[in-house]
């Protein structure tokens, strides 16, 4: 049952890594070629997952939400944006007889460089879960190959 709460927190992570690509309008982002470098841990064993990407941002724009577009089982509870950051929270549901898992996020621009994290939670039988995933991007060029 847990691992179904791990799939579900990988899936994130992944959909995470697309949306940079997605056009959409919160945080601003230089267009061009990006390199993202997404930093997780494991939470069963604690072992580092590093996972690095090169995007093209066509539209220099980025936002959250995009994230969950293709995944049913989560939504997004409230999201801010005050310029150059932008805050969020959500929940999934992680299958039958499962609990919730809950999180919340950030992601800041500064133009050529970016960076964010996110953290979601799950308690299930008297066990915590914590899955933590950071995010930092870095414009590598204008025109995307």
């Amino acid at each position: 049952m847990i691992q179904s709460a791990i799939k579900t927190g990988y899936a994130l992570l992944g959909g995470m890594l697309l949306a940079c690509a997605l056009p959409a309008a919160a945080v601003t982002l230089e267009p061009g070629k990006w390199e993202m470098i997404v930093e997780s841990r494991n939470p069963m064993t604690g072992q580092p997952i590093t996972k690095t990407t090169v995007e093209c941002i066509e539209t220099g724009e980025y936002d959250p939400s995009e994230m969950v577009m293709d995944n049913q089982d989560c939504r997004m509870l409230d999201m801010q944006d005050t310029g150059k950051t932008v805050t969020w929270k959500m929940e999934c549901t992680t299958g039958e007889g499962m609990p919730a898992m809950v999180g919340e996020g950030h992601f800041t621009s500064q133009g050529k460089t970016a960076a964010g994290e996110m953290i979601m939670k799950m308690s299930f039988s008297g066990t915590n879960m914590e899955m933590k995933h950071a995010w930092q991007g870095r414009f590598v060029g204008a025109k995307c190959e």
